[in-house]
This record gives C-alpha cells, structure tokens and sequence, in this order.
C-alpha cells in the first residue's frame, strides 16, 4: 500500500510539473513568441510550446509583401533567446488537449498536464487534409515568398487559388523565364493583369490538378482539361495554396467562425472564454506580414498581463525596469518683455 502511494505521488508531481507557469502559449511563430516575451517580462512565467525544434521560415508569414528577409530567421531565433534570457520555457511538444478546470486551464501534452492562468493560441494556419502542401522537395516550394532566386533560364508552374497564388507569381515571373499557372478555381481574373506586365506568364483555365511530383532536374504537374489528361514539367513548382486556422484546439471553448478562424477582439485578442487569448493567423483578424503578428503578440501579451493582475495574481519580480512615474512638465516662466529694442 505504501508502494502504490508512493508511485502515485511521484506519477502525480511528474503530471503536474511546470505548475508554476501562469501563462501558455501554443505556436512559437511570430505572434506567439512577441506575446510570450511580453508576458515574460512584465513579471509571469510563461511557456511556449512550439512542436519543431526550430521554427521553419517556409511555413512563416512573409516579412512584409513582397520582401522575404533573410534576416527574419534570425529574428525568431532573437525572440526565442530573448524568452529564455528572462526565465521563459520553450517545449518543443506537442499539445493534444486543452480544457478548463474552474479559474485554471488544463493543457494535456502527451502523458503531462500543464496547469495555468491564461492561455494565448498563436498556431496559425495548417494545409488542408489533401493539400499539396504536405509534397515538398527540392524542386517543390510551398512558400509563395520564396527566397529562392529565379533566373531567366528557370521556368516555374505555379499551382493554387486566391491571394497566395497572385502572390506566388508576381514573385516569381520578377526573375523566371517563363511562369505557368494553374487556378484551381474559375478563370482567375485577378491574374489576367500580371499577363500584361509579364510577358513571361501563361494561364491555362480551367483544369482539375490531379498530381505533383518532381526529380532532382525538374518539376511536373499532371492535370485534366476537357477530358484530356496532360503533363507539364518545369525547373521549380510553387504550391500556393490558402490554408485553414488552426483552431481545433479551442473550437469547442470559443466561438470560431465559419472559416474556422477564432473570434477575437483586434485590440485585446481576447476570446469568448475569460482567460483565452488569440493572435497571429488563427483569428479573423488574420496577421499577413511578420511584423504585423508581432504586433499583435506584443498587444495581446499586455491585454494578458491586465487580465491577471485583475484577478488578483501578483506578478514576479519583472526582468525589465518599471517605467518611471510620470512627471508634471516644470512650470515655464513668464518671458520678459522688452521694449524699443526694435
């Protein structure tokens, strides 16, 4: 009987470790990371959970449209050592539950729960179960602000509906020899524009994609039109595809809307449920550039800490300086008036 107490209680601690952090947030991009070094530094310990060891740069929202720094990785790693620096924790797991007990949330990440105050949701857009997003290679690009530098001597297929697929190829017929583009959807008006500012770009309508796939030389497309299967190969194949929120997590705590974005005030991010947050990609205030989800981590990190300290739940001692009170501005002197120098 002794035993059985004793590995209980050891299973219990080691369930409940971490209990100390008083703030989560699940998704280490951008907004997350900006909310979390926020929260961090104004005096609650915070956790990040991000289930990649680094976080990859193709999967990132561009650094502004049209402009794909290089600089925007290190950006992230800056945000990351920042985090740890002021006595944050970063895990990479993976969540797989979050529930509500009483004025605590309850996050189960595999065999451990997580018990906290406040939880921030920063996961931002996933494929679609069939997308072709998930077939990548060398010769397959799934960012439609590539880095990647195309040279005349390249040719590019582009697959994809929406603003990613305008993007994509405004892109990559800057650079390419010769840009061919697939439009999932009707006859992409949108894009009849690049064709007269791009001599480079072809538009073949109304096709059903049917098959992707590449080599170490080259990329192909397999589609149908008219009842005619047909092949297309080219040096690089960008999938431009429009993603979905990531809000299953959450879609039974919150309101999500049709799109399956999470409902959030674009001042606060707060949520339908005290204590939830959103910010980034997964709300319907969708952050499209990197600098906007920063933005939108830093807002929704502050609106966290005044949601804690109006539940009574002190702060530690904060990594960064108070500002100081504000000061009365000194009382200006009447000027002396001088006559007949003039």
């Amino acid at each position: 009987m002794k035993n059985f107490i004793l590995c209980f209680f050891l299973l219990f601690s080691t369930l409940y470790a971490k209990e100390e952090n008083v703030v989560a947030v699940i998704g280490g991009g951008p907004a997350g990371l900006s909310a979390a070094n926020i929260c961090q530094e104004m005096g609650y310990q915070t956790v990040v959970f991000e289930p990649k060891a680094e976080f990859p740069l193709e999967d990132s929202v561009s650094f502004w449209p049209g402009i794909v720094s290089p600089k925007w990785s290190a950006i992230i790693k800056n945000l990351r050592e920042s985090l740890t620096k002021a006595g944050g924790t970063l895990l990479d797991k993976q969540v797989s539950d979050i529930s509500q007990d009483k004025d605590n949330f309850i996050i189960s990440s595999g065999r451990e729960f997580y018990s906290l105050k406040a939880v921030i949701i920063a996961t931002g857009k996933k494929p679609k179960a069939s997308s072709f997003l998930y077939r990548r290679s060398d010769r397959i690009l799934t960012n439609v602000w590539t880095r990647k530098i195309f040279s005349p001597k390249d040719s590019v297929i582009i697959i994809g509906q929406g603003e990613p697929l305008f993007h994509a190829c405004l892109n990559a017929a800057r650079g390419a020899g010769h840009v061919f583009i697939f439009p999932y959807q009707g006859n992409a008006p949108t894009l009849a524009s690049l064709t007269k500012i791009f001599p480079s770009v072809t538009i073949t309508r109304n096709v059903s994609i049917t098959d992707i796939g590449a080599d170490k030389r080259k990329a192909f497309v397999t589609y149908s039109q008219d009842r005619s299967k047909l092949y297309k190969e080219a040096s690089y194949l960008i999938v431009a595809e429009e993603k979905d929120p990531a809000s299953d997590l959450v879609a039974n705590l919150c309101s999500i809307d049709s799109s399956g974005a999470i409902v959030a005030s674009n001042d606060t991010g707060e949520t339908s449920l005290p204590g939830l947050y959103a910010c980034g990609e997964v709300t319907t205030n969708a952050a499209l550039t990197g600098v906007q989800a920063a933005s939108d981590g830093q807002k929704v990190g502050f609106a966290v800490t005044y949601f804690l300290v109006s539940k009574g739940i002190a702060p530690k001692k904060q990594s960064v300086a108070p500002l100081p009170p504000l000061q009365p501005p000194p009382e200006k002197k009447p000027e002396e008036q001088t006559e007949g120098l003039f």
